[in-house]
């Protein structure tokens, strides 16, 4: 919490125009792998209004990382989300994403979903909006997946590719959940990975972290 308020402070959002608000690019909000942090899922630590006020002036925004926020706080920030965002990944146990009740109608290209269950309605609505291109579900288990929700992806017009992503090694299982998958949808843009594939060895947060400083 200290580097965010400490980044909140230099950046003195009072001023507005802010006059380097339009450089923020790229931001990681949360806990960072291998480090100590207060900013823990269920923490009391985290600065909500801090966040929103730095998300509000983040006009130019492009990718974002939320790691640790509780669920029931997502609410408090959703709405702060630049219009101009382009990608969010969000996990564990994030909040409710329902693009089309965010009230900056942010341009979401690209959204990564990690170690969460999301609803029918949730997955529908990014799928089907007019910005979708990528979509990214990080999950521990095989058992987490729903494979009804694949159903939705055939009616998509936009999205280019949709990627599964299990943190696994047992490639028996995996090869009878790729079977699975095609008897759910055929669709080409739909493919299932491992984090122990040969382009993946990492854990999903050093994984993400990795892809966020690319």
């Amino acid at each position: 919490m200290t580097t965010l308020l400490l980044f909140y402070t230099a950046l003195d959002t009072s001023q507005r125009p802010h006059p380097h608000y339009h450089y923020i690019l790229h931001l990681w909000i949360g806990t960072i792998p291998k480090l100590p942090s207060d900013l823990g899922y269920g923490s009391s630590s985290w600065p909500i209004t801090t966040i929103t006020s730095i998300l509000s002036v983040s006009s130019n925004l492009k990718s974002l990382y939320i790691f640790g926020l509780d669920q029931n706080l997502w609410c408090h920030i959703e709405d702060a989300i630049p219009t101009n965002l382009e990608s969010l990944t969000m996990g564990p146990v994030h909040g409710p994403f329902r693009i089309n009740d965010m009230k900056r109608q942010p341009r979401i290209q690209n959204f990564t979903s990690v170690s969460s269950h999301m609803r029918d309605s949730e997955i529908k609505d990014f799928i089907l909006s007019s910005h979708c291109r990528s979509f990214r579900i990080i999950l521990p288990s095989l058992e987490q997946l729903d494979f009804s929700q694949m159903a939705f992806v055939p009616q998509s017009k936009t999205l280019q590719f949709m990627e599964i992503v299990i943190c696994h090694r047992d490639d028996f299982l995996l090869s009878g959940y790729r079977a699975r998958l095609k008897e759910v949808t055929n669709d080409p843009r739909v493919v299932m990975t491992s984090l122990y594939d040969d382009h993946y060895h990492e854990e999903w947060s050093e994984f993400l972290r990795h892809e966020f400083l690319a």
